[in-house]
């Protein structure tokens, strides 16, 4: 398992990463988006030169996998694309890449930006979560 600390300085309200994601042929993987605050607006750009699945899901919907049910935000990466939607509620989230109906490993080039509407508790943390 790889961590990637997300430390935001204390009076900021922005956080991001950038980061190249591998998903091997047939497998899993997820970000974790920890203690956003309700109303975060999560700002995705990504880039995979070859079709992949990814998933925007809360800790109830990551327990099902690998069953995928009750994501806030389903689509298939194929180029670049920019996504943006807000948390309806305070909690963990992750960003899941799917892998499992491909024979080959897939590179996602993914930048995540974060804004809150007010200083969080604490800094968000994104840890890389792999399941193959």
């Amino acid at each position: 398992m790889l961590a990637v600390l997300w430390a935001a300085p204390a009076r900021a309200r922005d956080s991001s990463v950038a980061t190249v994601i591998e998903v091997d042929a047939g497998a899993l993987r997820a970000l974790r988006l920890d203690r956003l605050a309700a109303g975060a607006r999560i700002e995705l750009s990504l880039f995979s030169r070859r079709p992949i699945a990814i998933y925007l899901m809360d800790e109830a919907a990551f327990a099902r996998l690998p069953r995928v049910q009750g994501t806030l935000l389903t689509g298939l990466v194929s180029g670049r694309m920019e996504l943006r939607i807000s948390v309806p509620r305070e909690g963990d989230y992750f960003v899941v890449f799917d892998n499992r109906a491909n024979r080959d490993r897939r590179e996602v080039t993914l930048s995540i930006r974060i804004s809150t509407a007010e200083k969080p508790a604490s800094s968000p943390v994104v840890t890389m979560i792999g399941r193959g």
